[in-house]
């Protein structure tokens, strides 16, 4: 997990290891890092990964949820490629 701080520079504020991608282990981490910080997110970037948005929208309902640009058009090459727009778009 990491953020911005007062000088606008990026800083590692949580790290975790786990041993599968299951909701029920994002949930126990996230859990883990939120009982450590007084300030709710107000927004979180993530990856595509069901499991772990499922997580973070159970631990944190209230934050903005974001889904990577990177990701987001990676999986729109991965599903559309193939059509005829797309290979004009993305070539």
């Amino acid at each position: 997990m990491c953020g911005k701080d007062n000088n606008n520079r990026t800083v590692i504020f949580a790290e975790g290891l786990i041993i599968q991608e299951t909701k029920e282990l994002f949930v126990w981490l996230l859990n883990i890092i939120k009982n450590n910080f007084t300030a709710l997110p107000k927004f979180i970037l993530i990856d595509s990964d069901p499991a772990l948005i499922a997580a973070v929208e159970t631990v944190y309902p209230e934050a903005n949820l974001k889904l990577c640009g990177w990701h987001t058009v990676n999986n729109i090459k991965n599903h559309l490629y193939g059509t005829k727009k797309s290979k004009s778009i993305f070539s």
